[in-house]
């Protein structure tokens, strides 16, 4: 599933929640991990005129090293290979640059750092890291693990290639993870007829219904396809209509969900998850874990 992943900790915190994660995964894959936390770089003045600064954040990093080398002990001690390393910089842009370097295949991130002023479910760097994710990311909430319960949210009528790979991926990680362990998986597709508003305001009552029930059992009929084609039972299948970025985070609130499988991109103006709009928004609103996975490159 995920052999080579990257697991950024907050070193100051006591526990580390989204490390155990990352081994319960690695140990899954046979994987390896590469742990890291990221120190924040002094500005240009500090480095010129603030020796004490530069001595602080020189301590800082030692520290931060020690913390790191105790972590790759502890899963080694779990029959799990571990690098460490303190990166010095911007949170989000070292974490993009590490990711790069190593190939890594999958990042492991907490959704919000302890000292995040964001007003959002998801803290600064999270949500930085959901617009331009490197490869698939897992921003992990410690509250909802064990996995018990996983939803893997798709678009059931993608006409490129791209897309549907994403559907695939999300569908076979969600699968996986769900009989890893033992946990009860819904795939939801949320619909929406395109300019529904305007079109129930400017055609005949009868002309509106009959597009809207058309519509509706065009997507019924994708969504069963999906499904068949990706060898998943049609009683796991929840199609469900309305506006996604509140349809989605309900459901997992409703439903106690430990773990949101979804994809970070779709097509502009028709239903689905589309970057920086219903995507962003599904991902401040809901509270369990969720594992990203962005378009691939061509």
């Amino acid at each position: 599933m995920f052999s080579n992943i990257l697991v950024v900790v907050d070193s100051s915190r006591a526990a580390h929640p989204e490390l155990g994660r990352a081994i319960t995964l690695a140990r899954l894959s046979q994987g390896s991990l590469h742990i890291v936390d990221v120190v924040r770089d002094l500005t240009w003045l500090g480095k010129l005129f603030q020796q004490g600064a530069a001595d602080a954040q020189a301590k800082a990093i030692q520290q931060c090293q020690v913390t790191l080398n105790q972590l790759v002990v502890q899963c080694a001690q779990q029959q799990v290979t571990a690098t460490a390393e303190v990166l010095v910089g911007t949170s989000s842009q070292q974490i993009f640059a590490q990711a790069h370097k190593l190939k890594a295949d999958l990042v492991i991130r907490y959704a919000k750092g302890q000292h995040s002023h964001s007003e959002s479910k998801l803290g600064a760097t999270a949500q930085r890291l959901i617009r331009w994710p490197p490869c698939p990311l897992w921003l992990h909430r410690a509250q909802h693990e064990p996995i018990k319960r996983i939803v893997a949210a798709v678009d059931a009528t993608p006409d490129d290639s791209q897309h549907a790979a994403i559907n695939k991926q999300i569908l076979k990680t969600a699968s996986e993870l769900a009989g890893y362990h033992q946990a009860d998986l819904k795939i939801i597709y949320v619909w929406t007829m395109y300019g529904d508003h305007l079109l129930k305001h400017h055609m005949p009552m009868a002309e509106y219904q009959r597009l809207v029930d058309y519509s509706r059992k065009e997507h019924v009929d994708n969504f069963a396809k999906l499904l068949t084609d990706n060898q998943i039972a049609a009683q796991a299948g929840q199609l469900l209509e309305g506006d996604a970025s509140m349809i989605v985070p309900r459901y997992c609130s409703e439903n106690q969900v430990d773990l949101l499988v979804c994809g970070t991109v779709a097509r502009q103006g028709v239903p689905g998850l589309v970057l920086g709009n219903t995507v962003e928004r599904i991902m401040n609103l809901v509270d369990c874990s969720i594992l990203a996975m962005p378009l691939a490159k061509a």
